[in-house]
């Protein structure tokens, strides 16, 4: 195991280049601890040198204790992994909203006003009347004629182009 007075076997800092970027766990980092362990989680699973994951998983109890010593709290590898998972379950969401809302604007940025709509269910068929849109002028509501009284603001992701179909039923019930 490596510390500063004591470089070990597997020293990174004596081994890294000149110009070679490296990052540092200290030993009281509340994260540590549990970050070198997954690191030897994921070399040992890549069949590396199993001496040198022996030694990060000692590092890895020896500053778990120094922590503790100093009474810091300290993570766990199941929490960083808790953490990951999260996130990108996180990201998930935000790629799919993003691709949600990109087929939208494109679908919607291509109407113009005067051109029929309707809603996702397809039950309800309307003249665009106006494009309202946010301050960054991404298009947030539409205001929809639904027959000679009815005028509605919907938001974009809820109208999309109506079928050929769905227009000759319209223009049948008219």
């Amino acid at each position: 195991m490596t510390t500063k007075a004591n470089p070990g076997r597997f020293d990174c800092l004596a081994k890294a280049g000149d110009d070679e970027p490296i990052f540092v766990l200290l030993g009281r980092d509340k994260m540590g601890a549990a970050l070198v362990r997954l690191w030897a989680e994921m070399r040992e699973r890549e069949g590396d040198d199993p001496d040198q994951i022996a030694e990060a998983r000692l590092c890895a109890e020896a500053m778990e204790e120094h922590a503790v010593s100093l009474g810091k709290p300290v993570l766990s590898l199941d929490a960083i992994i808790s953490f990951v998972a999260a996130i990108r379950g996180i990201r998930e969401d935000e790629r799919q909203r993003a691709a949600k809302l990109a087929e939208t604007q494109a679908q919607f940025n291509s109407w113009r006003e005067g051109e029929y709509a309707c809603t996702r269910s397809g039950k309800q068929i309307g003249i665009v009347e106006k494009i309202v849109t946010f301050d960054d002028g991404k298009p947030a509501l539409a205001n929809i004629r639904f027959g000679p009284a009815a005028m509605v603001s919907i938001p974009v992701e809820s109208l999309r182009k109506p079928l050929p179909e769905e227009l000759e039923v319209y223009h049948g019930n008219r």
